[in-house]
């Protein structure tokens, strides 16, 4: 099994797909907001909270694998959980009630953002040894903190550029997590 790869969403070669089909969908959310970026402030809080929603669905199925398997790192598995508890909650409150202000909006994905980036930072330069994968797992964090750290400075800049910001860094990791999947699907993952 290669642990390194899939310590931060927790799967095995087994639930490669998992991490792929995240990666697919946070794609198409990415590439649904670069093309369609008058897209009104409900149908895009309907967006962000279904990809929220089974994003987070996806990292508990992730964790709960991770400790059926026999991982034994208690905080990766709490990071799972928690991931995708946070993951849930935002998709549900932006689900159902898109109606929020825009602020607030952009503040629950800038929130939900820079968690992810600080995970994922932390995760690359403390577990990612032996795939090489480090690099990638550097560059989601960073993107994703940087993204967090603008939506909270600059919350009113316009509901375009926000969508534009926020469609670039999905593709970016969408790119990354079916990148991850895939590589932890190679019978070669974690064997350099």
């Amino acid at each position: 099994m290669s642990e390194a790869i899939g310590r931060l969403f927790p799967v095995d070669e087994k639930h490669w797909w998992q991490m792929a089909v995240r990666g697919f969908i946070a794609l198409l959310f990415g590439i649904l907001l670069l093309v369609w970026p008058g897209v009104s402030l409900f149908i895009f809080a309907i967006l962000f909270g279904a990809f929220a929603f089974v994003d987070g669905i996806f990292t508990l199925v992730a964790a709960v694998n991770y400790k059926a398997g026999g991982g034994h790192r208690t905080w990766l598995f709490v990071r799972g959980i928690l991931g995708g508890i946070l993951g849930i909650t935002v998709g549900i409150i932006t689900f159902f009630w898109p109606e929020i202000t825009m602020v607030a909006l952009v503040l629950l994905v800038a929130a939900w953002a820079f968690v992810t980036g600080i995970m994922e930072l932390v995760f690359a330069f403390t577990s990612v040894r032996e795939t090489g994968a480090k690099w990638l797992f550097a560059v989601s964090g960073i993107l994703s903190i940087i993204l967090g750290l603008l939506l909270v400075v600059r919350p009113v800049v316009g509901i375009l550029i926000v969508i534009w910001a926020i469609g670039a860094y999905a593709i970016l990791a969408g790119i990354v997590l079916i990148v991850l999947g895939f590589r932890l699907r190679s019978p070669k993952a974690g064997k350099k």
